[in-house]
């Protein structure tokens, strides 16, 4: 999948102009955000870019700020070696550990899962990733029919295996990230994950009791109302890659669907919530 690298120079109270930046950005498309000393680099598929919008967003901008951009090609390749020389252990918690599969631990946990990102999200160190494996570990998914919807690297469908779910289905829409998640399926040794390449619209037949859906905002609404058509009564969604303030949002669609919030968590700012049917 191509990605369209946008960078951002803010000249002054750059903390400040970047996280709102981030947030609106996220509302046209935009699915990640890397500052760094000089500029504010941020992601977004090449197929959703809008330049027209990016423009408003900028000439909009809700507090007073100094911003130019660059826009240009992300080059896979410079991905790659992002993740391979980046990634090595994530703790999760006391009992949870994601890991590169050439990385030795020095103790042992309850819940292993090794993981070789390649351009695949979720290596555990975002904090939406983060946010929904501590949740996950808080749940019963004994026996429980599971959905990762945008599995990227397949590390939440993975750790629900681990968790004794009974089958998983886990769908990305990105031919990396699909070849990806079988690798590291391969890896954990784990034979009850069904990989899909494809989006929403293979939900059709198949119930599921727990939903994992983490993507950016737009694609959440868009989708929201096909993950309710095969969420069993009583199964629970588990819902996060957007920002503490898309939660409002968010919520109202769910109740609009007929779904009950059972609540909420948060990580810089990052939202996770769980509803209900």
């Amino acid at each position: 999948m191509n990605y369209k690298e946008v960078e951002f120079v803010i000249e002054k109270n750059q903390e400040v102009v970047s996280d709102v930046l981030a947030s609106l950005l996220g509302e046209i498309g935009f699915e990640s955000f890397l500052p760094n000393e000089t500029s504010f680099l941020a992601y977004c598929q090449t197929d959703f870019f809008d330049e027209d919008a990016l423009r408003l967003v900028i000439k909009n901008f809700p507090i007073e700020a100094n911003i130019s951009f660059l826009v240009r090609d992300a080059e896979q390749k410079n991905w790659n070696e992002t993740w391979e020389k980046d990634f090595s252990l994530f703790e999760v918690c006391d009992a949870c550990v994601v890991r590169h599969p050439q990385t030795i631990l020095s103790k042992t946990y309850d819940y292993e899962v090794v993981i070789e990102p390649k351009m695949a999200f979720g290596s555990g160190y975002h904090e939406t990733t983060r946010l929904v494996m501590n949740k996950m570990l808080q749940m019963d998914f004994s026996g429980k029919e599971v959905l990762d919807m945008g599995c990227g690297t397949a590390v939440l469908a993975i750790l629900a295996s681990k968790l004794q779910a009974k089958n998983i289905a886990a769908i990305d829409i990105d031919e990396f990230s699909f070849q990806n998640a079988l690798h590291n399926c391969t890896l954990n040794g784990v034979k009850n994950i069904d990989v899909k390449l494809g989006d929403a619209r293979l939900l059709f037949e198949q119930q599921f009791d727990i939903i994992l859906a983490n993507i950016n905002r737009n694609i959440l609404l868009n989708d929201m109302k096909r993950y309710v058509s095969v969420l069993k009564e009583k199964g629970c969604l588990l819902l996060s890659g957007f920002y503490a303030e898309d939660v409002e949002i968010i919520s109202a669609k769910a109740k609009s669907l007929g779904l009950k919030k059972q609540d909420e968590h948060f990580d810089n700012n990052w939202a996770l919530v769980c509803f209900e049917k």
